[in-house]
């Protein structure tokens, strides 16, 4: 799953109560800028929901006329950055030395969103947003076809424009690292790669201890692929769900899409999507979950902040810690598969005969040498990850081709989860990113995972988070990330905010210690 990002947002605000927010500024030369900025928020608005609307309700023969849309907006939403006036309140912002933390933030931003245009051609920013918004209907079928070769074209050149991008916002050694920067402030794939080679032993070394251990093969009814779970059962229970996370309807949706997302049209305005599945009642339940954690975050931002680029999510990483953590540390516990097992039993009584809470937790913890990502496990997701960073690298350091994808895809699948994809639907084709131009996007599912751990770790030293959990009672929860998480948006960057909330710089060690326990205790390692 992932959070929708139009690259034309850059900083992820919209232009709600601006004039409030104006007020609040207290340099007349911020308050300019600010309210240049209101109409690209708008009009970002108005692009995130016809890329919302793309994903959910567009029939197949209304791609083209989409893309030629989405293409005005951008060029409108381009203009306006590289207007003259934009650069030089900039310039004269960057000048000012007292600034209240706010205005400095608030000036950081900009001049992170604006680099973008300032430096990329508005000739090549149109073009990779025409070829992108067609991709994502070439991907859904040649997904739906497993036919690789009919999206590979169209791939190539999304790649190809992509080195383009990062040549041009230039990097210090690698053009990845530019990529990299644009989800998540600062981060380089020299950075990457540290973090992932300590985290990728301990993870082949529990995978294979959960493997090989006793309890491994232990019967459960509910891993038969054979039954079914009514789609219309399944949807009360991702809204019973939706309503004890405090995800409320009057501020959102809840769609289908091939692919899960969530994306913020709005201040009061964030919709969010799932899948179903006949047979496995848990991916639209864990999707959904996921999907949440996102939601909230962006709505739990502190309201003074509409309107400018402080509002929105700092970074893809934090996003995905928000997400990671109700779908995972949460939505995963024993404490809530006790807490839901009542509502899983009446929905679905048939399926649950004969199926108590141990089946129930091990179900949804199942350990699997997996194909997708998206149903990947905790133990397996971050392999899944590490693969997707290696072959992003490589493609943007020439080292491989697009038409072979499928065949190095398949070479790590063996190497990091232990099977071969049968089919590319399977394989490559699997995820939407791509077809999105959104390269450099991946690694920061991997530390949403480090994020959310630590995280929790703090959270743990101020409130009773297995009790809280049990009694179904998750509003403690909720405003302790609120509080600590949430209501600073993008006023923080990554580093500072896990400084700030934890203590500590990012450790690994955290997210390491939780999965070995927990899989300790599931699997009797």
């Amino acid at each position: 799953s992932c959070t929708l990002r139009i690259r034309s947002n850059g900083v992820g605000a919209t232009a709600r109560q601006v004039s409030n927010t104006i007020m609040n500024v207290q340099n007349n030369t911020v308050k300019k800028l600010l309210e240049k900025y209101r109409e690209i928020a708008l009009l970002n608005e108005i692009i995130s929901t016809l890329h919302w609307d793309l994903n959910v309700n567009l029939p197949r023969k209304g791609s083209e006329q989409r893309s030629h849309q989405i293409t005005y907006l951008t060029s409108l939403i381009t203009d306006k950055w590289i207007d003259p006036e934009i650069k030089f309140l900039l310039d004269e912002c960057n000048s000012i030395e007292k600034l209240t933390q706010e205005e400095k933030a608030i000036v950081r931003n900009l001049n992170r969103a604006a680099k973008f245009y300032f430096q990329v051609p508005k000739k090549l920013i149109l073009e990779q947003s025409e070829i992108t918004s067609r991709a994502f209907v070439i991907w859904s079928e040649a997904k739906v076809n497993n036919d690789f070769k009919s999206f590979e074209p169209i791939l190539s050149k999304i790649v190809d424009l992509t080195r383009s991008v990062a040549d041009y916002l230039g990097y210090k050694e690698n053009p990845y690292d530019a990529l990299l920067d644009l989800y998540e402030p600062d981060l380089t794939a020299a950075q990457c790669r540290t973090i992932f080679e300590k985290v990728q032993p301990s993870l082949t070394q529990l995978l294979q201890k959960v493997i090989k251990s006793k309890s491994y093969n232990k019967a459960n009814p509910l891993l038969d692929s054979q039954k079914e779970y009514a789609l219309d059962l399944q949807k009360k229970l991702c809204d019973f769900i939706s309503t004890k996370l405090h995800y409320s309807y009057d501020e959102g949706r809840l769609d289908i899409s091939s692919h899960p997302f969530t994306t913020t049209l709005g201040r009061h305005d964030v919709r969010i999507t799932t899948r179903y599945d006949r047979h496995d009642f848990k991916e639209a339940l864990y999707s959904t979950i996921h999907e949440i954690g996102h939601a909230l975050y962006e709505l739990g931002i502190d309201k003074h902040y509409s309107g400018t680029p402080l509002e929105g999510g700092v970074s893809l990483g934090i996003h995905e810690s928000q997400s990671r953590f109700w779908e995972n540390q949460v939505g995963r516990s024993r404490e809530f598969v006790s807490y839901i097992e009542p509502i899983l039993s009446t929905l679905f009584q048939t399926e649950f005969q004969n199926v108590d809470q141990d089946m129930i937790l091990r179900y949804v913890n199942d350990v699997r040498q997996s194909y997708i990502r998206t149903e990947a496990d905790e133990v397996t997701y971050g392999l899944h990850i590490i693969l997707r960073f290696q072959i992003e690298n490589d493609l943007m350091n020439k080292k491989i081709q697009t038409k072979n994808l499928p065949e190095v895809w398949n070479v790590m699948m063996k190497k990091y989860i232990g099977v071969v994809p049968p089919t590319d639907r399977e394989g490559v084709l699997q995820d939407v990113h791509w077809s999105m131009g959104s390269i450099g996007y991946f690694p920061t599912y991997l530390l949403g995972n480090l994020y959310a751990a630590q995280f929790t770790a703090s959270m743990k030293k101020k409130i009773s988070f297995e009790k809280t959990i049990a009694k179904g009672d998750l509003l403690p929860i909720l405003n302790w990330l609120r509080t600590n998480v949430h209501t600073h948006g993008s006023m923080l960057f990554p580093k500072d905010l896990i400084k700030q909330v934890t203590g500590e710089a990012l450790n690994a060690d955290y997210y390491l210690e939780y999965l070995q326990k927990k899989y300790s205790t599931i699997y009797n390692l």
